[in-house]
């Protein structure tokens, strides 16, 4: 087993499966929903001690340190992402930015900025004061994750109960409350 935020070519690097979290990209292989995940806007309570706490997304333009994640893929930072009903912004610029979560995590955790992470890797975080929540009314869409396979008929009883397995652990539950890492 191996962890990366890196999309392995499943078929071109022999992978038996991944879980894959956002758009599968790859059409040519079978894909069983498991969990959405949502997002949680956070920082840590010496930033906002030093910087304010944004009333609203806007607010992070100027003045506010965002941290965020770039892709394995082509380098882009991924913008943050706000919603609530009849609304959308958009945050672009950011400060700093990772290509997992341990690192954006950490230089939240740092009060190096601003960050948006999955609710269930944040949540330790959250209970412990080292992270608070902020923007709670604003939303970023929940991200899909799913277990991928190539297709075939020749896939062992081991590869069979894995998915299974998947599928039953985080399909039914959704997300434990975990650490995990990884996107």
């Amino acid at each position: 087993m191996g962890t990366s935020n890196r999309t392995a070519n499943i078929v071109g690097e022999g992978v038996d499966c991944a879980i894959r979290a956002g758009d599968i990209g790859d059409l040519s292989l079978v894909a069983r929903h498991l969990f959405d995940a949502g997002f949680v806007t956070c920082a840590s309570p010496a930033y906002l001690e030093r910087m304010g706490t944004p009333a609203a997304p806007q607010e992070l333009e100027g003045r506010h340190c965002k941290v965020g994640f770039f892709s394995h893929a082509d380098g882009k930072a991924k913008p943050m992402l706000f919603v609530k009903p009849g609304d959308r912004y958009t945050v672009s610029e950011l400060q700093f930015s990772a290509n997992e979560d341990n690192g954006q995590i950490a230089m939240m955790l740092a009060g190096l900025g601003i960050g948006q992470n999955l609710r269930p890797f944040i949540q330790p975080y959250l209970e412990s004061g080292q992270l608070v929540e902020i923007l709670g009314e604003w939303s970023h869409p929940p991200l899909p994750f799913h277990v991928v396979y190539p297709p075939g008929r020749h896939q062992s009883a081991r590869l069979k109960a894995l998915i299974q397995w998947f599928i039953e652990r985080f399909g039914k539950a959704g997300m434990p409350p975990a650490r995990l890492s990884g996107r």
